[in-house]
């Protein structure tokens, strides 16, 4: 089991953490809509295996908590992941 740091308190998360975001999301990649076994709507690639993701990156100050994670199809992971510009995630006021 994982335990990440998160506004000053631990959060767990396992297998258990993952099924319940999975289970939240449908089973569906939140960002092209597929799912295991099909292909990638975005990328193009074999769907093997879903993720669960931040929304707002842990580097940029993102928790580790239900609400700024969801589901994603691996290849949607990993591009985001490794993407060379970070788009802005909330318009400046």
């Amino acid at each position: 089991m994982k335990r990440i740091l998160t506004g000053g308190k631990w959060y767990s998360q396992g297998a258990a953490y993952k099924l319940m975001i999975l289970d939240r999301d449908a089973h569906e990649c939140q960002v092209c809509g597929c799912a295991i076994g099909e292909v990638c709507n975005l990328h193009y690639a074999p769907v093997g295996q879903l993720d669960v993701a931040h929304i707002i990156p842990y580097e940029d100050g993102g928790l580790s908590t239900p609400d700024n994670q969801r589901c994603v199809c691996h290849p949607c992971n990993v591009r985001e992941r490794y993407r060379t510009e970070r788009q802005p995630v909330f318009d400046q006021v």
